[in-house]
Order: C-alpha cells, then structure tokens, then sequence
C-alpha cells in the first residue's frame, strides 16, 4: 500500500531530494537513485534491493516490487521537485548499492575472464558509455580506481541503460 504525499515541505520529500541532487548523501546511505520504468524494471531483473519507490499520483503501478518497499504516491509538484529528468515515466525509486570492496564479492573477479578497469573517471556519460561497451564486451566486472564522480550517480544510471546492474561494480585506489 502506497502513502500519498502533496506537501514540499513532508520529511519524506525533503529526504529523497537530498537523496537525488547529493552523491555525499547518498553515499552515507548506501543508495542510489533509479528513475524511468525500464531502468528500474532492469534494476530489480538483476535482483537489486529496493528501498522506496516513489510514482506519480494515477501512474500505472510497477510490476515486480517486493511487498517489503516503501512506497509513495505524489502529487505533480512534488514529483517535479524529486524527479531529476524530464522523462522518467513517472516513476523514481531508491535502490541499495551493492557492496563494492574487492572482499565482498572476490569470487566474482576470479571467475571473470575479461575485467575492465577505470582510472579517474570524470564524466558520467564516458562512465555510462564504459560500462555499456563492457557489458557488450562479455565482461565480468569493472573496477574503478580514484573515481572523480559518484558512480551510481543519476547521470550514471541513465548513460549506462541498464549496464550498471548487470555488471559488478568494485572501488579502490
């Protein structure tokens, strides 16, 4: 069951605009922001766990989502204040990041036979297009050392199409 929210000033809203205009923020919190059907219908085929989901009021509902996640219908303006595009079919939602240190999922750089590793990247459409190509490539992971952006960042999410959750990600120095 979905909570109705119409007011810019509800904790909630404020909470989730922080969410998507702050890497910082959504660094401390482990998340990151998924905006558009197809993206986050992709996000929960490669078993991401969602945390909220937010829609416009009357928009069809998405198919998929565990009983277990927040969910919040808004109002038009409170949709446009957390909506970082235009086009996002009305839906934003909030996913937990995987964990990305090399301890955690080891056996997944062992079994990869190709594994593409990025150093200080700048700008999320040359991310987004990285791990596209790495995907298409048959790669097992991406490694990204001293990264200058937040790479699940939603410039990153939206340039990847669907390649961010597909892949494993790993961070380092």
């Amino acid at each position: 069951m979905s909570r109705y929210i119409s007011s810019l000033s509800n904790p909630k809203v404020k909470e989730i605009v922080q969410l998507v205009s702050k890497s910082k923020v959504r660094k401390v919190f482990g998340v990151c922001i998924v905006e558009g059907r197809r993206e986050v219908d992709r996000a929960l085929a490669c078993n991401w766990e969602m945390k909220e989901l937010w829609t416009l009021e009357n928009t069809e509902p998405v198919a998929g989502v565990p009983d277990t996640v927040d969910r919040y219908e808004v109002s038009a303006k409170v949709y446009e204040k957390i909506a970082y595009r235009d086009s996002t079919e009305d839906v934003v939602a909030v996913f937990y990041r995987p964990d990305g240190s090399f301890a955690s999922r080891s056996k997944v750089l062992e079994a990869a036979s190709l594994i593409v590793v990025v150093e200080g990247i700048e700008k999320p459409g040359n991310l987004g297009a990285i791990m596209r190509t790495a995907l298409a490539a048959g790669a097992g992971a991406i490694v990204l050392a001293d990264p200058a952006l937040d790479p699940f960042g939603p410039n990153v999410v939206r340039n990847a199409t669907g390649a961010l959750f597909e892949l494993p990600i790993f961070m380092g120095s």
